[in-house]
This record gives C-alpha cells, sequence and structure tokens, in this order.
C-alpha cells in the first residue's frame, strides 16, 4: 500500500472516530480503531512510512479526539467484561502506536490536559495487571511513550505528582509493569529524586534480557504478550537507568557490555534507508551505554570492556559524524583512565602510548594519525591546566599531562615534534619566550578570550560579585550568564534559578560532572557543545573558588 493510500486509510477511520457521538455502543468506531491498529502495526519495521505518517497524524487534531474517547469511556477503565472497557481499549491501543511514531502527537497530548487525566486514573483506580492488555495497561505505554519522545511533558508529569505515582509501580509484580514505571521515572525524576532509578535485579535483567531477544530477531524487536519493544528503545532505557551507579553496576553484571558490543557490530539490514539511520541510532546508544559504565572504575578495566575497545576504533572510523564524535568520547573515557598496559586487553594490540613514546614517535600521515595532545606547563598553574586536560579528555582527545615532576628535555622535545606537525604548542602567556621553533597558532586568542571573561569575573566591582552565591536573585544568575557571549544561550534554561540553585548543584557537578549534564539536558532542554560547557565550568569553578 503506498503512503498516500495509507493516509487515505488513517484519515478516513480518524474521521468516522470524530464523528461518532457515543463511544461505548459504537461498533463502527470500534472498527476504525481497530482498522487504524492493523495500518500501524503494517508498517512497523519501515521507517519512512512512519515518518510520513508522523508528520500527517500530527495535524489531525488527535489531542481533542482522545479527550472526547476519555469523557465517554475512562469510567469503564477498571470494568474488564463490559463492552465499553473492550472498546476503551482498543482505541487507547491507537494511541499507543500513534505516540510510538509520532511526538508531535504527544505533545498535543500534554498541552490539551490529556497527560494530567491519565495521571489521575494511575493515581485513582485500583492496578490489577494479571497480564490483561486492558485500558490501564495502555495508559502507561502512553505516557511511557509521550516522556521518552517529548521532552517538552516533563513539568506536567511532575506537577500531576507522577514521581508518587510510579514509584508504588516498582513493587508490582508484573514485571513490564515494574519495568516501564521504572522508565517513566528515569525521565522525570531529579537529581534528588536519583535513588529511585537504584532498581532490582531483576529489573535490568528483564530489560537486558528483551535487548538480546530483540537483537536476535531480524526486525530488532522484543516479542511480549500485549506488546513489542525496540532494541533502540530497551537501550536507552538502559541508558537513562545507568546515570545511577548502583545500576550501571548491576548492568554490567547482568551480561550488559557483551550485548552493547555486539551491537557496534551489527544493526537494521531490511532496507539501505534502515541501515543508514535505524542502525547508527541503536549504534550511538550502545556507544553511550558502554561510555555510562566506563565512569566505574572496576567496569572500565574490566576484561569485557577492553573487548569494547576494538569494536569502538573500528566504529570511531564511520563515515557518520556523530557516530565518530561519541566513539571518541567512549574511547578516552575507556583509555583516558587506564593506569597501566597491563589491563588492555589482550585481544587489543593497541595501547595507548606512554609519555615517553608520545613524544618521541614519528608524524604520521594526516589521514591515519589520531589527533593527541601533550601538556606541558607551569608548577603554578595546575590546577588550570588539570581543567584544561579534562575537557581536552571529554572532547575525544588523548592527552598526556606530567603531573609529578617537570622534564628537562621536554621543550627541546616539543619543539621537535611542532616541527613535523605532530603537535601543537600552546603558550598561556604572552611572555613566554623559547627558541624559533616554538610559533604562536590560532588557540592562543581563544585561551586570552578564555582568561579575559575570567579576569572581568574576578575583577568585577557590582553589587552582584559582593553578594555570596547563594544569595543571588534570579536575576544576579541571569546576569552572572551574560557577563559571558558563550554563556548568553543558556539564560532560557536556567531563567528560574536562583543562587542557592547554583550552589546546591555545584556540589553535584563537583561528584559527577556527566550526571550533572544528563539532569540539565533532560529537565531543563540545556545542551552544551564543547566550547560553551568549558566556557561554563571555567565561570562555573572560579565563582566558588572566589567564595
Amino acid at each position: 500500500m503506498s503512503i498516500e493510500e495509507l493516509k487515505a486509510k488513517i484519515t478516513n477511520n480518524l474521521q468516522c472516530l470524530q464523528q461518532c457521538t457515543d463511544y461505548t455502543t459504537s461498533d463502527a468506531a470500534c472498527e476504525a480503531a481497530d482498522d487504524n491498529n492493523d495500518v500501524l502495526l503494517s508498517i512497523l519495521n519501515q521507517p519512512d512510512k512512519q515518518k510520513a505518517l508522523a508528520k500527517h497524524v500530527a495535524r489531525l487534531n488527535l489531542g481533542t479526539l482522545f479527550k472526547r474517547v476519555w469523557e465517554s469511556l475512562s469510567r469503564f477503565i477498571t470494568k474488564k467484561h463490559s463492552q465499553g472497557y473492550a472498546y476503551f481499549g482498543i482505541i487507547l491501543e491507537m494511541y499507543v502506536n500513534i505516540t510510538d511514531i509520532s511526538p508531535e502527537v504527544s505533545k498535543e497530548l500534554g498541552e490539551v490536559g490529556c497527560i494530567r487525566l491519565m495521571l489521575q486514573a494511575m493515581e485513582t483506580f485500583g492496578i490489577d495487571y494479571n497480564g490483561d492488555a486492558g485500558p490501564l495497561y495502555y495508559i502507561t505505554t502512553i505516557l511511557l511513550n509521550s516522556i521518552q519522545d517529548c521532552t517538552e511533558n516533563i513539568t506536567i508529569y511532575r506537577r500531576a505528582n507522577a514521581v508518587s505515582i510510579y514509584k508504588r509501580y516498582l513493587d508490582s509484580e508484573n514485571m513490564e509493569v515494574k519495568t516501564d514505571s521504572l522508565r517513566i521515572l528515569a525521565y522525570i525524576v531529579d537529581e534528588e529524586e536519583s535513588s529511585l532509578l537504584q532498581t532490582t535485579n531483576d529489573a535490568v535483567a528483564f530489560l537486558l534480557s528483551l535487548l538480546k531477544d530483540a537483537t536476535s530477531n531480524k526486525d530488532h524487536r522484543a516479542y511480549l504478550d500485549s506488546a513489542t519493544e525496540s532494541a533502540l528503545e530497551l537501550i536507552q532505557a538502559l541508558n537513562k537507568l545507568a546515570v545511577n551507579d548502583a545500576n550501571k553496576k548491576e548492568i554490567a553484571k547482568h551480561g550488559g557490555i557483551p550485548v552493547f558490543t555486539r551491537m557496534l557490530r551489527s544493526g537494521f539490514v531490511f532496507t539501505r534507508m534502515q541501515r543508514n539511520n535505524v542502525s547508527k541510532e541503536e549504534q550511538c546508544a550502545a556507544v553511550q551505554a558502554l561510555w555510562h559504565l566506563a565512569f566505574i572504575d572496576e567496569i572500565r578495566t574490566s576484561k569485557e570492556m577492553q573487548t569494547s575497545v576494538k569494536a569502538l576504533e573500528k566504529l570511531a572510523k564511520s563515515d557518520n559524524h556523530h557516530l565518530q564524535e561519541i566513539c571518541a568520547h567512549a574511547l578516552a573515557q575507556i583509555k583516558g583512565h587506564l593506569s597501566s598496559k597491563k589491563v588492555a586487553s589482550s585481544q587489543s594490540k593497541e595501547v595507548p602510548p606512554s609519555y615517553e613514546e608520545a613524544i618521541s614517535q614519528p608524524a604520521k600521515s594526516a589521514s591515519s594519525r589520531k589527533v593527541q595532545v601533550m601538556i606541558s606547563y607551569q608548577w603554578d598553574n595546575q590546577k588550570t591546566t588539570i581543567r584544561l586536560r579534562d575537557n581536552l579528555v571529554n572532547a575525544g582527545y588523548q592527552v598526556w599531562m606530567d603531573i609529578t615532576h617537570m622534564r628537562g628535555s621536554l621543550l627541546d622535545a616539543m619543539a621537535k615534534a611542532v616541527e613535523t606537525s605532530s603537535l601543537v604548542l600552546i603558550c598561556m602567556s604572552e611572555k613566554y619566550k623559547n627558541s624559533n621553533n616554538c610559533r604562536a597558532g590560532p588557540i592562543l586568542p581563544i585561551l586570552q578570550e578564555v582568561q579575559g571573561t575570567a579576569r572581568k569575573s574576578k575583577e568585577k566591582g557590582s553589587s552582584q560579585a559582593k553578594k555570596l552565591v547563594r544569595q543571588w536573585s534570579i536575576e544576579d544568575v541571569q546576569d552572572w550568564l551574560k557577563e559571558n557571549k558563550e554563556l548568553i544561550k543558556l539564560c532560557e534554561a536556567f531563567k528560574t534559578f536562583t543562587g542557592r540553585h547554583l550552589e546546591k548543584w555545584y556540589g553535584k557537578y563537583c561528584e559527577d560532572k556527566n550526571a550533572f549534564y544528563n539532569h540539565l539536558e533532560a529537565t531543563y532542554e540545556c545542551s552544551m557543545d564543547d566550547r560553551t560547557r568549558f566556557e561554563f565550568e571555567v565561570a562555573f569553578e572560579k565563582l566558588f573558588e572566589e567564595e
């Protein structure tokens, strides 16, 4: 069936549903919803048609239709043997399938109040999950779809008490309910509630078993009694849970690393379009999963993790720029913290070179050599330089830095390396003089700008600077961001922050930078590129150092 025929069929069925005046007795409405479910399931593994239909249904006022159906049928939500219960289940199943492909419909459900209605139902009605795919099960699935693809709804969930509601379902005996509830919580909890994400062994094991099943099937989906889960959805859920360190250990314990590594080597193979897009999404998610786990020392140095290095290095040569970038991040996290060559996998012959090897290796061709950074610095600047090193590592570079003592022959070795274009010499001060081999590069103005920003922050004489940070108002926080042109773009995301927010989050930032940035992005849609992140860290740390 062509995409135009699919659109026409969906539209006709929805018109039937919209024209219905009493959903409790309308066989025609029930049949229309059932027919739409058949249409949507028929394109389960056809992303091109899914995308086209997602745009189409976004224009059909499905939020308003949902409210009408809800007003007519919600009283049957727990009356399992009634006709209204059966009709309600079929129409809700249609919304499960639609929100599965259309974030726009999920957003509309939030805007017109449907999400609040569903959450009230989950709180009010008794929950009796016995494997039956009835209305309450479908509501949970719609709520999951509406948060994982539309983070604008996070505020609605929190205001509707979703954290407390779904905390109860973590004790459900039904594993599907338990894991879906956990996945919903992973999107909406804040840093103070992150302990809720510390799940039980069985929930992690269940998600991993589904992921193994999905990656073993041709369509990369796991089939349950009443629903299907894609490999991408499952690994995204595990990534959300991995913000909690205890969960990282559980994921590794239950065999997550081999599954993620296998996903780096395989993917969807139905059509060229799917191979180029869907599998890349899965691979990106698998790389992110390995990156999350590598923040735990015992996992990072494990034999299983070292086995993943070779696959990551191969994938880093992909023609997909984003995939290259996140592979570089993961490799930097895994390799950059290794204490010696001994922990490297015996299956991987490539080991990060030692400090001396880094400056003695001959230059390679531009197409084959890796970008490597060696930092030499004046001892008094060690704290600033360590910060620079950490940012370079986070950006995917291999970095060598002496933090024990200065090497006598270092400058000569660096000068020789600069001549062969294998290293860039960065001077943090214009006063520095060396041999003719040292030449200024384009990075100097960038460092000068960073230093100038920090200097202005220190020397400012405003009343804001004289206040303790915890006493800052929202306006003070906004003024602080506006002082740095790179941070002005954060004003909208930080529009409700006071100094107390900054002070509380600085502690979280010091404990786990990765979790801090993940929370900013998930809760406030605050995503920073490498330059903005560097500027933010310089300003953020300087702010509290001065106190």
